[in-house]
This record gives structure tokens, sequence and C-alpha cells, in this order.
């Protein structure tokens, strides 16, 4: 099935798996908890990490470990203060691990047991320095490369630290994954000054336009790809409401390499 879908996914019409539209009152003010209703499987000890960012900040994540070398996950989550690291499912996470990876997810400031001001996260220059620190530990830890999942406004710190790793001497990452990008991913840099590749846009039905809109402004040449869900689930409460969402963002990771 996601052969398929894989095949197609240069179009903005892609469709995602099974989708299970509930639509239930969820809209980009980032509103809800989320739980990942498409995989099964125990659930992951994390450990419990800290790392302090160029500007002085404290940030805590769970870092699930993996063999020697894994390709680290870098989990960035929906709009602080109201969202932090537990609104990644935890069977997703594990499936995660089970495919290979090391997974970090992380408080962003202003975001759970992290320290700083929340809209210092997606505004403004700092919010990326989140990301730097969070990647010096996979490094640290041994990642040999690192994949970047963002969902809402942590798709603004994705965009921030891609466009800006390599003069910081950190790597880009291998492969990224915008779980409802919109407006608010440019709130630091413009997505046409993005000279990248893979990345994958995974939006509702209800937030199609910015999407399909980059698609044909910024994207003509098809590098990107997209996976339109049913619904209005915005960012990681897709993972609730599109049966198989979990599965299909993994395949297509493993399809990138």
């Amino acid at each position: 099935m996601f052969a398929a879908l894989l095949l197609a996914c240069a179009t903005p019409t892609t469709d995602c798996p099974s989708p299970d539209d509930t639509g239930a009152g969820d809209s980009a003010a980032d509103t809800a908890e989320t739980g990942d209703t498409a995989d099964t499987g125990a659930v992951p000890e994390g450990e419990v990490v800290h790392v302090t960012t160029e500007d002085g900040v404290e940030l805590e994540g769970d870092y699930y470990g993996n063999h020697a070398g894994a390709e680290a996950v870098l989990l960035l989550h929906m709009i602080p203060p109201t969202y932090d690291r537990t609104t990644w499912p935890l069977d997703f996470i594990e499936t995660l691990r089970a495919d290979g990876y090391a997974v970090l997810a992380l408080d962003r400031r202003g975001a759970g047991n992290s320290g700083g001001v929340a809209k210092d996260a997606y505004e403004g220059p700092n919010g990326v320095l989140d990301a730097y620190a969070a990647v010096d530990l996979l490094t640290d830890r041994g990642a040999t490369s690192v994949v970047v999942i963002g969902a809402s406004n942590g798709t603004t710190t994705s965009i921030d630290y891609t466009l800006t790793a390599a003069d910081h001497g950190r790597p880009e990452p291998r492969a990224m994954i915008w779980m409802s990008p919109g407006e608010w991913t440019e709130n630091n840099h413009a997505v046409a000054d993005l000279d990248y590749a893979p990345l994958l846009f995974v939006y509702p039905n209800s937030e199609k336009s910015w999407s399909e809109a980059i698609h044909g402004a910024d994207d003509p040449t098809d590098r990107w790809e997209y996976m339109k869900c049913a619904g209005s689930s915005h960012g990681t409460m897709m993972f609730d409401t599109v049966d198989g969402l979990g599965a299909s963002l993994r395949d297509w990771l493993a399809a990138s390499r």
C-alpha cells in the first residue's frame, strides 16, 4: 500500500492511507493531546536527559537509545507551553526504535520541564538553539546522522536548524518530516530559501492550502513529497485520527535513505 502511495507523493493530492476522518474539533490552535492508535508495541523506557543551550536555557528530554552508530530521530513538539514532549505517542517512538533509530523527544524551551520563554521557541533567533543542543547530545551519543520530525511550529525550529546547521558546525538532517506546516513554519526563514531534500509534508485536508501553495510556488520540480490526510486534526493529533499514519511515516523514512 505504501509503495503505491510513495510513487504518487510528488503531487499534493496524495492521501494518507486508511484515514479515519473524525475531525473532532481540531485546529491549528493546537488544542488536544495525542496518542498513536496506528502502531502497537511495548511502551519504551526513555532516559531523562538534560542539555543546556548556548544562551543558557536548560532543556529536558527523553532519550531512547539504540545500537552503536544508529541514526537518530529528533522530535520537536507542537506549540509550547500547551504541548510538550509527552504528546509524541510512545508506541510511535517504540516502533522507530524497533526500526533501528535512537530517538530524542525534547521539551522545547518554555514547555514541560524545560526552562526559558515559550514564545522564544518559535519566534526570533533563540529557538534554533534548542535543536543545536539536542543534536549535540545525539552526536555525543554516537548518532551517525539525524532525522528531524517537527509538528506545527516545531517545523519552525526544523527549518531554522536546517538552514543554519552547517554554519554552526552541526550536521544537516538526513531527512525531515513536517506535520501540519503552515505560515508559522516561516516565522524566521522562508521555505523558498530551503535547498534541501528529502522532506515530507504531512497535513490534514483542512490545512491543505499552505502546503499545496508551497508545492506550486517553491517546489515546481517535485523535489519534496506531500501526504494529505482526511479531516482536520492538527500536527501530532493526526496520530489519533489517521489509521496507519505512524507506519507510513516510518516507511517513508526507510524509502528516503
